[in-house]
């Protein structure tokens, strides 16, 4: 009995292993068609190609990518700005020329300025005040003679002068008598000068005559008509130093004109480097603070230019790096319109795809490890399955050899031939009981 429950231990550990050895068989074609289609999946996707390069310039860029309408926007202010100006500078007087030369020119400061504008103020007033003071003078002057002509006209009223140039032709006149009376030479020509300056007289003698006489009418009036005599002398008096002061503010005024010419030469001078043909001072206060006020709004627009157009360069340097890596990744070059944010998000889907790529070669990868440990697991199973097979078919020899069956055989007839014997021996037992039962009979009968 223990070799039939070995026997039945056996036929089931048999059906087990190959059991086993079928499953493990089995799958081992699947999982290798399954490596197979992974291979497959993997030669189609290639090569994964590198992108790091393109991320980064993608991450720089960004930033500018958002700044492109911003540069738009700038430059339309830019222009709208220049335009302005230019209208503006048209309508610039004594000057024409272009925005970019209006920084450049070489206007005087407005202290320079200022200083000329007080030095010409300071000019014409004294000119003014000098000229008014002239014309008071002028009009004093008329008055003395106007006075003075008043005077002649009611009768000439002598003067000390008249008296002392009647004395002196008085005296003259008796040297001349004298010298002849001592037998003194005296040309004739000296006495007929003296004669004819007398007037009214022929001789020596008769002259002589007359300018005693106009002497002593000279001295008798200026007595008579002292009153008359002092006002005359007083308004000739007035008219000479009136004279006097005119002479004098007529010297200044001409000193001050030429001051204001020289002024205004060196205003002159000081406009030609600019190539400016220069008003007043005052006038062209007001022209340089415009000016100024142009100038600041060109450097404005200049600077402001200049910052955009770095920011252009950037936007430029950042399209032509995303252009070298798409060639470096075989992706088509922007066109010339194609702007940096288009440029970008052509990028990202490049580097979205490549992604994605990349994760399912990973899964792949990743799958075949898995499918490729599956097939060593089933391997290892059948090879210990094998093993196991192999030393159940010793112990299965040493069982059956018992009841005559070679270790070929299978557990089928194995339990055949123990289902035989256990019948066999059922039915020995049974004879055996009726052998039995016959003894008995024979034994009662006797």
């Amino acid at each position: 009995m223990q070799l039939a429950g070995l026997i039945r231990d056996l036929g089931t550990r048999f059906e087990r292993i190959v059991a086993r050895i079928d499953t493990a068989r089995e799958s081992i074609p699947k999982i290798t068609h399954r490596i197979a289609g992974i291979d497959r999946n993997l030669e189609k996707l290639g090569t994964p190609r590198q992108t790091d390069t393109l991320k980064n310039a993608v991450f720089q860029a960004e930033e500018y990518g958002a700044l492109e309408k911003h540069y738009e926007k700038e430059q339309s202010e830019i222009s709208s700005a220049l335009k302005t100006l230019d209208v503006v500078l048209g309508k610039q007087t004594l000057w024409s020329g272009s925005v970019e030369k209006l920084e450049r020119l070489p206007v005087p400061s407005m202290e320079t300025i200022v200083m000329f504008e007080d030095r010409t103020a300071e000019a014409v007033v004294k000119h003014g005040s000098l000229r008014e003071d002239f014309e008071k003078v002028k009009s004093t002057l008329a008055d003395v003679e106007r006075q003075i002509d008043e005077l002649r006209l009611k009768q000439e009223v002598p003067t000390e002068e008249d008296l002392k140039k009647a004395r002196e032709k008085r005296g003259r006149g008796w040297q001349l008598i004298l010298k002849t009376l001592e037998g003194k030479p005296v040309s004739d020509e000296e006495i007929d000068d003296h004669v004819k300056g007398i007037g009214s007289s022929e001789t020596l003698p008769e002259a002589f005559e007359i300018s005693v006489y106009k002497a002593d009418e000279i001295a008798d009036r200026l007595r008579r008509e002292a009153e008359r005599v002092a006002t005359k002398a007083r308004l000739l008096a007035d008219q000479t130093f009136h004279k006097k002061q005119l002479i004098h503010l007529k010297t200044e005024i001409d000193a001050k004109v030429k001051t204001k010419e020289i002024i205004m030469k060196e205003w002159e001078q000081l406009w030609q480097p600019s190539g400016i043909t220069p008003i007043s001072p005052k006038e062209m206060r007001a022209w340089t603070q415009n000016h100024m006020a142009m100038s600041a709004k060109a450097t404005e627009i200049r600077e402001h230019k200049a910052r955009v157009n770095k920011l252009k360069e950037e936007i430029d340097a950042h399209l032509k790096g995303l252009n070298k890596c798409l060639k470096n990744l075989s992706e088509p070059h922007s066109d010339d319109g194609e702007t940096l944010a288009n440029l970008i998000k052509r990028s990202k889907r490049v580097i979205h795809k490549e992604d994605e790529s990349l994760n399912k070669i990973k899964q792949l990868r990743s799958e075949k490890a898995q499918r490729k440990q599956e097939l060593a697991e089933a391997q290892a199973r059948v090879n210990s399955s094998e093993m196991d097979l192999s030393q159940w078919q010793k112990e299965w020899k040493q069982a059956v050899k018992p009841i005559g069956l070679d270790a070929d055989s299978i557990p089928a007839q194995a339990n055949a031939v123990m289902e035989d014997i256990n019948s066999l021996f059922d039915k020995l037992k049974e004879a055996n009981i009726f052998k039995k039962r016959i003894h008995g009979i024979n034994c009662d009968a006797d």
